[in-house]
Protein backbone atom coordinates (compact mmCIF):
# COMPACT_ATOMS: atom_id res chain seq x y z
CA UNK A 1 0.00 0.00 0.00
CA UNK A 2 1.35 3.19 -1.15
CA UNK A 3 1.38 6.26 1.61
CA UNK A 4 -1.44 7.91 -0.11
CA UNK A 5 -3.59 4.98 0.46
CA UNK A 6 -2.51 4.59 3.88
CA UNK A 7 -3.87 8.38 4.42
CA UNK A 8 -7.17 7.60 2.99
CA UNK A 9 -7.46 4.21 5.13
CA UNK A 10 -6.57 6.02 8.57
CA UNK A 11 -8.94 9.31 7.86
CA UNK A 12 -12.01 6.18 7.43
CA UNK A 13 -11.21 4.70 10.88
CA UNK A 14 -11.43 7.84 12.19
CA UNK A 15 -14.71 8.61 10.87
CA UNK A 16 -13.65 11.45 9.12
CA UNK A 17 -13.16 14.00 11.86
CA UNK A 18 -10.42 13.68 13.50
CA UNK A 19 -6.63 14.76 12.52
CA UNK A 20 -5.54 11.25 10.96
CA UNK A 21 -2.06 10.28 12.63
CA UNK A 22 0.96 10.51 9.79
CA UNK A 23 2.51 7.36 9.43
CA UNK A 24 6.08 8.88 8.77
CA UNK A 25 6.26 10.65 12.33
CA UNK A 26 4.61 7.47 14.50
CA UNK A 27 6.54 6.28 17.32
CA UNK A 28 6.61 2.99 15.35
CA UNK A 29 7.64 4.82 11.89
CA UNK A 30 10.45 2.89 10.29
CA UNK A 31 14.68 4.56 10.26
CA UNK A 32 17.09 3.35 9.18
CA UNK A 33 18.45 2.41 11.95
CA UNK A 34 15.31 0.97 13.33
CA UNK A 35 14.75 -1.48 10.65
CA UNK A 36 16.00 0.30 7.22
CA UNK A 37 19.88 -0.67 7.64
CA UNK A 38 18.96 -4.02 9.28
CA UNK A 39 16.40 -5.30 6.03
CA UNK A 40 19.28 -4.31 3.88
CA UNK A 41 22.31 -5.81 5.30
CA UNK A 42 19.91 -8.81 5.55
CA UNK A 43 18.46 -9.17 2.20
CA UNK A 44 20.80 -6.55 -0.20
CA UNK A 45 24.26 -6.72 0.79
CA UNK A 46 25.21 -10.52 0.31
CA UNK A 47 25.64 -9.47 -3.08
CA UNK A 48 25.14 -5.47 -3.19
CA UNK A 49 28.93 -4.86 -1.41
CA UNK A 50 31.82 -3.17 -2.29
CA UNK A 51 33.56 -6.22 -0.23
CA UNK A 52 32.94 -8.83 -3.21
CA UNK A 53 34.28 -8.10 -6.62
CA UNK A 54 33.46 -9.92 -9.52
CA UNK A 55 30.05 -11.38 -11.44
CA UNK A 56 30.54 -14.47 -9.51
CA UNK A 57 30.57 -13.55 -6.24
CA UNK A 58 28.34 -10.98 -6.84
CA UNK A 59 26.01 -13.17 -8.07
CA UNK A 60 25.16 -10.68 -11.16
CA UNK A 61 24.61 -7.41 -8.77
CA UNK A 62 26.09 -4.91 -11.51
CA UNK A 63 29.37 -3.42 -9.81
CA UNK A 64 29.36 -0.02 -8.06
CA UNK A 65 25.56 -0.43 -7.31
CA UNK A 66 26.32 -1.06 -3.30
CA UNK A 67 24.57 -0.47 -0.18
CA UNK A 68 27.05 -0.78 2.45
CA UNK A 69 26.02 2.84 3.63
CA UNK A 70 23.00 4.93 3.99
CA UNK A 71 24.03 7.32 1.51
CA UNK A 72 24.86 4.70 -1.02
CA UNK A 73 20.76 3.34 -0.55
CA UNK A 74 20.02 6.77 -1.17
CA UNK A 75 21.83 7.30 -4.31
CA UNK A 76 20.16 4.27 -5.79
CA UNK A 77 16.30 4.97 -3.73
CA UNK A 78 14.52 4.95 -6.87
CA UNK A 79 15.96 1.86 -8.46
CA UNK A 80 15.85 0.36 -4.97
CA UNK A 81 11.95 1.17 -4.41
CA UNK A 82 11.16 -0.13 -7.99
CA UNK A 83 13.12 -3.54 -7.57
CA UNK A 84 12.56 -4.39 -3.92
CA UNK A 85 9.49 -3.15 -2.71
CA UNK A 86 5.56 -4.02 -4.74
CA UNK A 87 3.63 -6.77 -3.98
CA UNK A 88 6.18 -9.14 -6.03
CA UNK A 89 9.32 -7.99 -5.86
CA UNK A 90 12.16 -8.98 -7.99
CA UNK A 91 15.15 -8.34 -5.51
CA UNK A 92 16.30 -10.29 -3.98
CA UNK A 93 16.23 -12.96 -6.93
CA UNK A 94 15.08 -15.80 -4.82
CA UNK A 95 12.47 -13.74 -2.68
CA UNK A 96 11.98 -14.72 0.99
CA UNK A 97 10.91 -11.75 2.29
CA UNK A 98 8.11 -11.09 4.30
CA UNK A 99 5.35 -9.32 2.74
CA UNK A 100 5.06 -7.35 5.73
CA UNK A 101 8.95 -6.34 6.06
CA UNK A 102 8.51 -5.33 2.04
CA UNK A 103 5.34 -2.73 2.58
CA UNK A 104 7.57 -1.42 6.39
CA UNK A 105 10.67 -0.93 3.71
CA UNK A 106 8.04 0.88 1.01
CA UNK A 107 7.16 2.85 3.75
CA UNK A 108 10.60 3.99 4.72
CA UNK A 109 11.53 5.01 0.97
CA UNK A 110 8.11 6.68 0.55
CA UNK A 111 8.34 8.62 4.05
CA UNK A 112 11.62 10.44 2.41
CA UNK A 113 13.88 7.52 3.73
CA UNK A 114 14.89 8.67 6.94
CA UNK A 115 18.43 8.46 8.84
CA UNK A 116 22.08 9.21 8.39
CA UNK A 117 25.28 7.88 7.53
CA UNK A 118 27.02 6.40 10.65
CA UNK A 119 29.64 8.91 12.39
CA UNK A 120 33.24 8.01 11.34
CA UNK A 121 34.86 5.56 12.65
CA UNK A 122 38.42 4.82 13.89
CA UNK A 123 38.95 2.72 10.74
CA UNK A 124 37.58 5.61 7.97
CA UNK A 125 40.96 6.71 7.45
CA UNK A 126 43.95 4.52 6.91
CA UNK A 127 47.30 5.21 8.58
CA UNK A 128 49.72 2.73 7.56
CA UNK A 129 53.37 1.85 9.80
CA UNK A 130 55.60 -0.93 9.93
CA UNK A 131 55.53 -4.72 11.17
CA UNK A 132 54.66 -4.30 15.04
CA UNK A 133 55.47 -6.82 17.46
CA UNK A 134 53.78 -6.57 20.62
CA UNK A 135 54.77 -8.03 23.84
CA UNK A 136 52.57 -5.97 26.93
CA UNK A 137 49.67 -3.90 26.73
CA UNK A 138 51.72 -0.86 26.60
CA UNK A 139 53.59 -2.27 23.42
CA UNK A 140 49.86 -1.74 22.56
CA UNK A 141 49.03 1.68 23.93
CA UNK A 142 52.07 2.72 22.23
CA UNK A 143 51.20 1.88 18.82
CA UNK A 144 47.66 3.36 19.34
CA UNK A 145 49.12 6.92 20.75
CA UNK A 146 51.12 7.06 17.34
CA UNK A 147 48.51 7.39 15.05
CA UNK A 148 48.97 4.09 12.89
CA UNK A 149 45.86 1.69 12.30
CA UNK A 150 46.88 -0.64 9.19
CA UNK A 151 50.29 -2.65 10.20
CA UNK A 152 52.66 -4.50 7.34
CA UNK A 153 52.59 -7.42 9.64
CA UNK A 154 51.78 -7.90 13.66
CA UNK A 155 53.39 -10.39 16.05
CA UNK A 156 52.00 -10.56 19.66
CA UNK A 157 53.82 -12.64 22.28
CA UNK A 158 52.09 -11.88 25.11
CA UNK A 159 48.37 -10.67 26.66
CA UNK A 160 46.83 -7.18 24.92
CA UNK A 161 44.45 -5.07 23.89
CA UNK A 162 44.64 -3.21 20.14
CA UNK A 163 41.51 -1.11 19.65
CA UNK A 164 43.02 0.94 17.23
CA UNK A 165 43.95 -1.68 14.52
CA UNK A 166 41.79 -1.95 11.51
CA UNK A 167 44.15 -4.15 8.95
CA UNK A 168 47.29 -5.87 8.82
CA UNK A 169 48.54 -5.84 5.22
CA UNK A 170 50.58 -9.11 6.00
CA UNK A 171 51.13 -11.71 8.40
CA UNK A 172 49.70 -12.29 11.86
CA UNK A 173 51.29 -14.64 14.26
CA UNK A 174 49.69 -14.82 18.36
CA UNK A 175 52.10 -16.52 20.20
CA UNK A 176 51.06 -16.15 23.78
CA UNK A 177 47.93 -14.54 26.00
CA UNK A 178 44.57 -13.51 25.56
CA UNK A 179 44.79 -10.69 22.09
CA UNK A 180 41.59 -8.86 21.71
CA UNK A 181 41.28 -6.94 18.48
CA UNK A 182 37.90 -5.08 18.36
CA UNK A 183 38.56 -3.14 15.07
CA UNK A 184 40.29 -5.61 13.13
CA UNK A 185 38.61 -6.07 9.71
CA UNK A 186 41.12 -7.83 7.17
CA UNK A 187 44.10 -9.40 7.15
CA UNK A 188 46.00 -9.69 3.87
CA UNK A 189 48.79 -12.31 4.83
CA UNK A 190 48.04 -15.37 6.94
CA UNK A 191 46.77 -15.75 10.95
CA UNK A 192 48.52 -17.98 12.63
CA UNK A 193 47.61 -18.75 16.30
CA UNK A 194 49.99 -20.90 17.72
CA UNK A 195 52.43 -21.83 21.21
CA UNK A 196 50.62 -20.20 24.62
CA UNK A 197 48.10 -18.16 22.51
CA UNK A 198 45.24 -18.55 25.00
CA UNK A 199 42.25 -16.63 23.32
CA UNK A 200 42.09 -14.41 19.91
CA UNK A 201 39.19 -12.06 20.02
CA UNK A 202 38.53 -10.15 16.46
CA UNK A 203 34.41 -9.65 16.31
CA UNK A 204 35.10 -7.55 13.44
CA UNK A 205 37.50 -9.25 11.34
CA UNK A 206 35.80 -9.92 7.57
CA UNK A 207 38.19 -11.56 5.46
CA UNK A 208 41.67 -13.86 5.57
CA UNK A 209 43.51 -13.68 2.19
CA UNK A 210 45.75 -16.08 3.11
CA UNK A 211 45.93 -19.63 5.17
CA UNK A 212 44.43 -19.69 9.07
CA UNK A 213 45.90 -21.92 11.49
CA UNK A 214 44.71 -22.24 14.86
CA UNK A 215 46.93 -24.39 17.14
CA UNK A 216 48.24 -24.96 20.94
CA UNK A 217 47.70 -26.84 24.13
CA UNK A 218 45.99 -23.85 26.28
CA UNK A 219 43.97 -22.41 23.01
CA UNK A 220 40.51 -22.31 24.65
CA UNK A 221 38.71 -19.75 22.56
CA UNK A 222 38.52 -18.23 18.96
CA UNK A 223 35.87 -15.59 18.70
CA UNK A 224 35.21 -14.51 15.07
CA UNK A 225 32.08 -14.21 14.98
CA UNK A 226 31.71 -11.96 11.57
CA UNK A 227 34.89 -13.71 9.56
CA UNK A 228 33.24 -14.39 6.17
CA UNK A 229 36.20 -15.89 3.76
CA UNK A 230 39.55 -17.44 4.45
CA UNK A 231 41.43 -17.81 0.98
CA UNK A 232 43.81 -20.32 1.82
CA UNK A 233 43.65 -23.28 4.55
CA UNK A 234 41.60 -22.80 7.87
CA UNK A 235 43.54 -25.51 9.95
CA UNK A 236 42.78 -26.09 13.48
CA UNK A 237 44.92 -29.06 15.23
CA UNK A 238 46.47 -30.21 18.57
CA UNK A 239 44.60 -28.08 20.50
CA UNK A 240 43.98 -29.79 24.09
CA UNK A 241 41.35 -27.02 25.64
CA UNK A 242 39.51 -25.93 22.78
CA UNK A 243 35.57 -27.34 23.36
CA UNK A 244 33.58 -25.27 20.62
CA UNK A 245 34.62 -23.95 17.30
CA UNK A 246 31.79 -21.49 16.02
CA UNK A 247 32.85 -19.64 13.31
CA UNK A 248 28.88 -18.20 12.41
CA UNK A 249 29.54 -15.83 9.34
CA UNK A 250 32.07 -18.62 7.40
CA UNK A 251 31.21 -18.62 4.14
CA UNK A 252 33.71 -19.82 2.01
CA UNK A 253 37.63 -21.17 2.50
CA UNK A 254 40.25 -22.82 0.40
CA UNK A 255 40.18 -25.84 2.87
CA UNK A 256 39.35 -27.05 6.43
CA UNK A 257 41.08 -29.18 8.66
CA UNK A 258 40.27 -30.08 11.89
CA UNK A 259 42.67 -32.46 13.31
CA UNK A 260 43.93 -33.41 17.04
CA UNK A 261 41.22 -32.17 18.88
CA UNK A 262 40.26 -34.03 22.13
CA UNK A 263 38.07 -31.76 24.03
CA UNK A 264 36.27 -30.43 21.26
CA UNK A 265 32.68 -31.20 21.49
CA UNK A 266 31.00 -29.42 18.65
CA UNK A 267 31.54 -27.94 15.68
CA UNK A 268 29.07 -24.73 14.04
CA UNK A 269 29.72 -23.51 10.98
CA UNK A 270 26.72 -22.55 10.06
CA UNK A 271 26.72 -20.39 6.68
CA UNK A 272 29.76 -22.02 5.15
CA UNK A 273 28.80 -22.90 1.62
CA UNK A 274 31.70 -23.34 -0.43
CA UNK A 275 35.36 -25.45 0.44
CA UNK A 276 37.71 -24.91 -1.98
CA UNK A 277 39.68 -27.37 -0.78
CA UNK A 278 39.26 -30.53 1.33
CA UNK A 279 37.13 -31.11 4.18
CA UNK A 280 38.09 -33.19 7.30
CA UNK A 281 37.83 -33.90 10.76
CA UNK A 282 40.43 -36.04 11.79
CA UNK A 283 41.40 -37.57 15.59
CA UNK A 284 38.61 -35.47 17.72
CA UNK A 285 37.10 -38.19 20.08
CA UNK A 286 34.76 -35.82 21.99
CA UNK A 287 33.09 -34.47 19.27
CA UNK A 288 29.35 -35.61 19.29
CA UNK A 289 28.00 -33.72 16.10
CA UNK A 290 28.54 -31.50 13.13
CA UNK A 291 25.41 -29.13 14.72
CA UNK A 292 25.37 -27.07 11.77
CA UNK A 293 27.69 -27.78 8.50
CA UNK A 294 24.66 -28.16 6.48
CA UNK A 295 24.55 -25.39 4.28
CA UNK A 296 27.64 -26.60 2.61
CA UNK A 297 27.00 -27.24 -1.06
CA UNK A 298 30.41 -27.53 -2.17
CA UNK A 299 33.56 -29.52 -1.49
CA UNK A 300 36.55 -29.67 -4.60
CA UNK A 301 38.70 -31.91 -2.80
CA UNK A 302 38.33 -34.82 -0.19
CA UNK A 303 35.66 -35.20 2.80
CA UNK A 304 37.27 -37.42 5.54
CA UNK A 305 35.43 -37.93 8.85
CA UNK A 306 37.88 -40.56 10.79
CA UNK A 307 38.34 -41.56 14.32
CA UNK A 308 35.73 -38.99 15.85
CA UNK A 309 32.62 -39.41 18.33
CA UNK A 310 30.33 -38.52 16.01
CA UNK A 311 27.13 -39.93 16.73
CA UNK A 312 25.22 -39.54 13.18
CA UNK A 313 26.06 -37.66 10.05
CA UNK A 314 22.25 -36.75 9.60
CA UNK A 315 20.79 -33.85 7.92
CA UNK A 316 22.23 -31.17 10.08
CA UNK A 317 25.78 -32.07 8.71
CA UNK A 318 25.88 -32.33 4.92
CA UNK A 319 22.28 -32.03 3.43
CA UNK A 320 23.12 -30.01 0.48
CA UNK A 321 26.23 -31.00 -0.45
CA UNK A 322 25.74 -31.46 -4.36
CA UNK A 323 29.66 -31.03 -5.30
CA UNK A 324 32.50 -33.12 -3.97
CA UNK A 325 35.58 -33.35 -5.76
CA UNK A 326 37.49 -35.67 -4.22
CA UNK A 327 36.70 -38.86 -2.26
CA UNK A 328 34.54 -39.47 0.72
CA UNK A 329 35.77 -41.60 3.85
CA UNK A 330 33.73 -42.23 6.87
CA UNK A 331 36.63 -44.39 8.95
CA UNK A 332 36.99 -45.36 12.46
CA UNK A 333 34.46 -43.75 14.34
CA UNK A 334 33.16 -45.85 17.13
CA UNK A 335 30.29 -43.90 18.57
CA UNK A 336 28.71 -43.32 14.85
CA UNK A 337 25.24 -44.92 14.44
CA UNK A 338 23.98 -43.82 11.54
CA UNK A 339 24.76 -41.39 8.07
CA UNK A 340 21.80 -39.80 6.30
CA UNK A 341 22.82 -36.59 5.40
CA UNK A 342 24.43 -36.76 1.91
CA UNK A 343 20.72 -37.33 0.10
CA UNK A 344 21.78 -34.64 -2.63
CA UNK A 345 25.24 -35.82 -3.28
CA UNK A 346 24.55 -36.92 -7.09
CA UNK A 347 28.56 -38.06 -7.51
CA UNK A 348 31.64 -39.07 -5.50
CA UNK A 349 34.66 -38.61 -8.43
CA UNK A 350 37.32 -40.57 -6.30
CA UNK A 351 36.95 -43.32 -3.32
CA UNK A 352 33.56 -43.82 -1.11
CA UNK A 353 34.87 -45.79 2.24
CA UNK A 354 32.80 -46.37 4.88
CA UNK A 355 34.82 -48.41 7.52
CA UNK A 356 35.50 -49.56 10.74
CA UNK A 357 32.73 -47.94 11.92
CA UNK A 358 31.62 -50.87 14.69
CA UNK A 359 27.78 -49.36 15.82
CA UNK A 360 26.95 -48.68 12.16
CA UNK A 361 23.72 -50.46 11.44
CA UNK A 362 22.91 -49.57 7.65
CA UNK A 363 23.93 -46.69 5.01
CA UNK A 364 21.01 -45.11 4.12
CA UNK A 365 22.04 -41.05 3.21
CA UNK A 366 23.03 -41.82 -0.29
CA UNK A 367 19.65 -41.59 -2.36
CA UNK A 368 20.95 -39.70 -5.35
CA UNK A 369 24.13 -41.26 -5.71
CA UNK A 370 24.58 -42.69 -9.56
CA UNK A 371 28.53 -42.77 -9.62
CA UNK A 372 31.36 -43.27 -7.66
CA UNK A 373 34.49 -42.65 -9.73
CA UNK A 374 37.10 -44.42 -7.56
CA UNK A 375 36.55 -47.64 -4.87
CA UNK A 376 33.21 -48.12 -2.78
CA UNK A 377 34.47 -49.52 0.14
CA UNK A 378 32.35 -50.92 3.28
CA UNK A 379 34.28 -52.80 5.63
CA UNK A 380 34.56 -53.94 9.16
CA UNK A 381 31.22 -52.18 9.79
CA UNK A 382 30.42 -54.77 13.11
CA UNK A 383 26.81 -54.09 13.31
CA UNK A 384 26.26 -53.38 9.25
CA UNK A 385 22.19 -55.01 8.97
CA UNK A 386 21.84 -53.60 4.90
CA UNK A 387 22.94 -51.62 2.61
CA UNK A 388 19.81 -49.99 1.28
CA UNK A 389 21.31 -46.24 0.93
CA UNK A 390 22.78 -46.88 -2.58
CA UNK A 391 19.17 -47.17 -4.40
CA UNK A 392 20.31 -45.44 -7.79
CA UNK A 393 23.96 -46.21 -8.21
CA UNK A 394 24.87 -47.46 -11.29
CA UNK A 395 28.30 -47.12 -11.68
CA UNK A 396 31.59 -47.77 -9.62
CA UNK A 397 34.81 -47.35 -11.53
CA UNK A 398 37.06 -48.74 -9.18
CA UNK A 399 36.71 -51.76 -6.83
CA UNK A 400 33.16 -52.38 -5.27
CA UNK A 401 34.46 -54.11 -2.11
CA UNK A 402 32.29 -55.44 0.78
CA UNK A 403 34.50 -57.00 3.22
CA UNK A 404 33.63 -58.15 6.96
CA UNK A 405 30.44 -57.50 7.49
CA UNK A 406 29.23 -59.85 10.01
CA UNK A 407 26.01 -59.04 10.66
CA UNK A 408 25.21 -58.65 6.95
CA UNK A 409 22.45 -61.87 7.47
CA UNK A 410 19.30 -60.70 5.58
CA UNK A 411 17.94 -63.03 2.66
CA UNK A 412 18.74 -60.03 -0.01
CA UNK A 413 21.47 -58.29 1.65
CA UNK A 414 22.46 -56.39 -1.35
CA UNK A 415 19.00 -55.03 -2.19
CA UNK A 416 20.15 -51.83 -1.88
CA UNK A 417 22.54 -52.13 -5.03
CA UNK A 418 20.02 -53.81 -7.09
CA UNK A 419 20.23 -50.93 -10.19
CA UNK A 420 24.06 -51.74 -10.28
CA UNK A 421 24.98 -51.83 -14.03
CA UNK A 422 29.14 -51.56 -14.17
CA UNK A 423 32.38 -51.74 -11.98
CA UNK A 424 35.61 -51.58 -12.04
CA UNK A 425 35.71 -54.55 -9.87
CA UNK A 426 34.07 -56.62 -7.16
CA UNK A 427 35.43 -58.17 -3.83
CA UNK A 428 32.80 -60.37 -1.56
CA UNK A 429 34.88 -60.94 1.45
CA UNK A 430 34.24 -62.29 4.73
CA UNK A 431 30.43 -62.33 4.66
CA UNK A 432 28.35 -64.16 6.53
CA UNK A 433 25.94 -64.82 3.33
CA UNK A 434 24.18 -67.70 2.46
CA UNK A 435 23.81 -66.99 -0.85
CA UNK A 436 24.47 -63.91 -3.61
CA UNK A 437 21.97 -62.87 -5.16
CA UNK A 438 20.98 -59.24 -5.67
CA UNK A 439 23.16 -57.60 -8.36
CA UNK A 440 20.33 -57.96 -10.93
CA UNK A 441 21.18 -55.31 -13.12
CA UNK A 442 25.36 -55.92 -13.55
CA UNK A 443 26.36 -55.88 -16.49
CA UNK A 444 30.43 -55.43 -16.80
CA UNK A 445 33.22 -55.97 -14.39
CA UNK A 446 35.99 -54.25 -15.48
CA UNK A 447 38.54 -55.63 -12.80
CA UNK A 448 38.46 -58.84 -10.88
CA UNK A 449 35.64 -60.38 -9.48
CA UNK A 450 36.39 -62.02 -6.29
CA UNK A 451 34.64 -64.23 -3.76
CA UNK A 452 36.90 -64.82 -0.90
CA UNK A 453 36.25 -66.70 2.62
CA UNK A 454 32.93 -66.56 2.96
CA UNK A 455 32.08 -69.67 5.77
CA UNK A 456 28.45 -69.68 4.62
CA UNK A 457 28.08 -69.61 1.00
CA UNK A 458 26.41 -72.02 -0.67
CA UNK A 459 26.44 -70.63 -4.10
CA UNK A 460 26.48 -67.82 -6.38
CA UNK A 461 23.85 -66.57 -7.95
CA UNK A 462 22.12 -63.43 -9.11
CA UNK A 463 24.59 -62.43 -11.78
CA UNK A 464 21.16 -62.71 -14.44
CA UNK A 465 23.38 -59.97 -16.70
CA UNK A 466 26.75 -60.11 -15.79
CA UNK A 467 28.54 -60.72 -19.54
CA UNK A 468 31.74 -58.85 -19.46
CA UNK A 469 34.34 -59.73 -16.89
CA UNK A 470 37.24 -58.57 -17.73
CA UNK A 471 39.51 -59.57 -15.03
CA UNK A 472 40.00 -62.74 -12.71
CA UNK A 473 37.46 -64.53 -11.22
CA UNK A 474 38.32 -65.72 -8.40
CA UNK A 475 36.59 -68.23 -6.29
CA UNK A 476 38.91 -68.53 -2.55
CA UNK A 477 38.30 -70.46 0.56
CA UNK A 478 34.70 -71.44 1.07
CA UNK A 479 33.83 -74.48 3.31
CA UNK A 480 30.93 -75.28 1.82
CA UNK A 481 30.34 -73.52 -1.64
CA UNK A 482 29.25 -76.32 -4.49
CA UNK A 483 28.27 -74.40 -7.23
CA UNK A 484 29.08 -71.20 -9.31
CA UNK A 485 25.31 -70.89 -10.23
CA UNK A 486 25.10 -67.18 -11.68
CA UNK A 487 27.87 -66.62 -13.78
CA UNK A 488 26.26 -68.80 -16.89
CA UNK A 489 26.45 -65.74 -19.40
CA UNK A 490 30.43 -65.29 -19.30
CA UNK A 491 31.72 -66.18 -22.36
CA UNK A 492 35.10 -64.67 -21.76
CA UNK A 493 37.51 -64.69 -18.23
CA UNK A 494 40.49 -62.19 -18.22
CA UNK A 495 41.84 -64.92 -15.26
CA UNK A 496 40.38 -67.68 -13.34
CA UNK A 497 41.10 -69.06 -9.79
CA UNK A 498 39.50 -71.43 -7.92
CA UNK A 499 41.09 -72.72 -4.36
CA UNK A 500 40.63 -74.27 -0.90
CA UNK A 501 37.04 -74.47 -1.86
CA UNK A 502 36.07 -77.67 -0.03
CA UNK A 503 33.29 -78.79 -1.75
CA UNK A 504 32.89 -77.28 -4.82
CA UNK A 505 31.75 -79.46 -7.47
CA UNK A 506 30.05 -78.02 -9.57
CA UNK A 507 31.81 -76.10 -12.74
CA UNK A 508 28.78 -76.17 -14.96
CA UNK A 509 27.83 -72.42 -14.95
CA UNK A 510 31.00 -71.88 -16.85
CA UNK A 511 30.44 -74.24 -19.19
CA UNK A 512 30.30 -71.20 -21.99
CA UNK A 513 33.50 -70.32 -21.27
CA UNK A 514 35.73 -69.89 -24.62
CA UNK A 515 38.66 -67.82 -23.69
CA UNK A 516 40.75 -67.11 -20.35
CA UNK A 517 43.02 -64.19 -21.59
CA UNK A 518 45.46 -64.65 -18.46
CA UNK A 519 46.27 -67.81 -15.76
CA UNK A 520 43.67 -70.60 -15.06
CA UNK A 521 44.90 -71.87 -11.54
CA UNK A 522 42.85 -74.70 -9.98
CA UNK A 523 44.32 -75.60 -6.67
CA UNK A 524 43.27 -77.62 -3.47
CA UNK A 525 39.47 -77.94 -4.04
CA UNK A 526 38.72 -80.62 -2.12
CA UNK A 527 35.23 -81.86 -3.82
CA UNK A 528 36.35 -81.16 -7.51
CA UNK A 529 35.71 -84.28 -9.59
CA UNK A 530 36.07 -83.14 -12.91
CA UNK A 531 36.81 -79.87 -15.72
CA UNK A 532 35.01 -81.20 -18.32
CA UNK A 533 32.77 -78.62 -18.03
CA UNK A 534 36.07 -76.45 -18.95
CA UNK A 535 36.46 -78.07 -22.55
CA UNK A 536 34.89 -75.40 -24.20
CA UNK A 537 38.25 -73.18 -23.78
CA UNK A 538 40.01 -72.78 -26.57
CA UNK A 539 42.71 -70.71 -25.28
CA UNK A 540 44.11 -69.44 -22.13
CA UNK A 541 46.75 -66.54 -22.22
CA UNK A 542 48.61 -67.21 -19.61
CA UNK A 543 49.65 -70.34 -17.07
CA UNK A 544 47.49 -73.69 -16.16
CA UNK A 545 47.86 -75.03 -13.09
CA UNK A 546 46.42 -78.01 -11.60
CA UNK A 547 47.10 -79.23 -8.35
CA UNK A 548 46.41 -80.56 -4.73
CA UNK A 549 42.80 -81.47 -5.69
CA UNK A 550 42.22 -84.51 -3.75
CA UNK A 551 39.42 -85.80 -5.82
CA UNK A 552 40.31 -84.74 -9.05
CA UNK A 553 42.41 -87.10 -10.95
CA UNK A 554 45.55 -86.02 -12.94
CA UNK A 555 43.98 -87.74 -16.06
CA UNK A 556 40.85 -85.53 -15.55
CA UNK A 557 43.33 -82.29 -15.50
CA UNK A 558 45.18 -83.60 -18.54
CA UNK A 559 41.63 -83.99 -19.96
CA UNK A 560 41.39 -80.55 -19.84
CA UNK A 561 44.96 -79.36 -20.57
CA UNK A 562 44.09 -81.67 -24.26
CA UNK A 563 40.89 -79.70 -24.78
CA UNK A 564 42.55 -76.51 -24.93
CA UNK A 565 45.42 -77.46 -27.06
CA UNK A 566 48.81 -77.23 -25.76
CA UNK A 567 49.66 -75.13 -28.37
CA UNK A 568 47.10 -72.65 -27.49
CA UNK A 569 48.29 -71.94 -23.60
CA UNK A 570 50.77 -68.96 -23.38
CA UNK A 571 52.43 -70.21 -19.96
CA UNK A 572 53.27 -72.98 -18.41
CA UNK A 573 51.47 -76.23 -17.62
CA UNK A 574 51.37 -77.30 -14.10
CA UNK A 575 49.61 -80.86 -13.32
CA UNK A 576 50.30 -82.47 -10.16
CA UNK A 577 49.76 -83.60 -6.30
CA UNK A 578 45.91 -84.26 -7.64
CA UNK A 579 44.51 -87.62 -7.07
CA UNK A 580 46.24 -90.59 -9.02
Amino acid sequence: MRLGGLLLALAACSGGTDTPTDPCTAPEAPTWSNFAQGHVQTWCTPCHTRSLTGEAARQGAPAGVDFDTYSDVITHATAVRVWATGDVPAMPPLGGVDARDVSRFDQWLECGAPGEDAPAGPCDERVRGDAATIATQADADALCSSGVNVVEGLTVTGSATLPCLCAVDGPVVVQEGTVVLPELVEITGTLLVTGDAKRLEAPQLVEIVGATTLEGHVLDGVELPRLDRVGGHLTVRNTWALVYLRLDGLQRAGAVSLSELPALRQVALPRLREVFGFFEVLDAPALQELAETNAVVRIDGDLRIERTGLRQLDHWAFQFLETLGGSLRIVDNPELASVEGFTLLPEAPGDLVVADDPLLRGVTGFDNLRRVGGDLVLARNEGMEQLTGFVNLTAVDGTLTLDDLPELRSANPLVGLSELVEVGGLGVLRLPVSRFDALPALHTVSGDLRFEDNDDLDDIDGFDALETLVGTLSVVMHPTLDGLGGLSELTALGGLQLQDNLVLDDLSALAQIVAITGDAEVRDNGGLTTLAPLHGVGSVGGAVTVTGNDRLSDAAASAWIDAIGPENIGGTVTVKDNRP
